[in-house]
């Protein structure tokens, strides 16, 4: 509800409170023991100990394995210590835990252009049209065009999709996209499983 909450956001002030929630969320693992693990993670990072903060979110993940944010962390550890790909890595990790963790997607963006190890910029823009079919099932279509600094072919794909609601804040997505361009795959399916809050 957070996410949709910010999409409508009226003004720059409304979406700067949603993203503040959104925060608050994220930093809380709903585990005492992880939450304190993060605290001192922190606290090394500050000190000026990057190995220590490392293992504090290393016990932390072993606790929590489906938590992003002892990979946000890891990939900021990383990007100090300039090991792009390691950060690359991690944001990635972020970005399976939770796919709109609008941070790490920006910072995927930022540290794939200063990596400068054959990783790009990649440009992405989608537009869809859902349709709900009562409270269970849904339908949508997607326009999808991608286009890598690299100098790489456009990539342009349509796809449709189908959603099917397990509970208030998970959901399955089912999708099939065809490429329309030679930069694209010619099919591509996708299944995901969702979470919103």
């Amino acid at each position: 509800a957070l996410f949709v909450q910010l999409e409508a956001a009226p003004d720059a002030e409304a979406a700067a409170g949603l993203e503040r929630e959104i925060w608050g969320h994220w930093a809380d693992s709903g585990s005492p023991t992880v939450n304190i693990l993060l605290e001192r993670a922190a606290a090394a990072q500050e000190a000026g100990d990057p190995e220590l903060s490392g293992r504090f979110l290393d016990q932390a993940s072993s606790l929590a394995p489906d938590y992003a944010e002892p990979w946000n962390r890891r990939a900021n550890l990383a990007y100090a210590e300039e090991d792009y790909p390691a950060a690359i890595s991690a944001i990635q990790e972020t970005l399976r835990r939770e796919p709109r963790h609008f941070a790490a997607m920006a910072e995927l963006d930022c540290r794939r252009n200063d990596a400068n190890d054959g990783y790009d910029s990649y440009w992405l823009a989608s537009a869809s049209l859902t349709r709900k079919l009562g409270r269970v099932i849904g339908l949508y279509g997607e326009a999808v065009v991608a286009k890598s600094s690299s100098g790489a072919p456009w990539a342009g794909q349509l796809g449709v999709g189908a959603t099917l609601r397990v509970s208030a804040h998970f959901w399955w997505d089912f999708a099939l996209y065809r490429g329309l361009s030679r930069g694209a795959a010619d099919w591509q399916q996708m299944v995901r499983f969702n979470y919103g809050f």
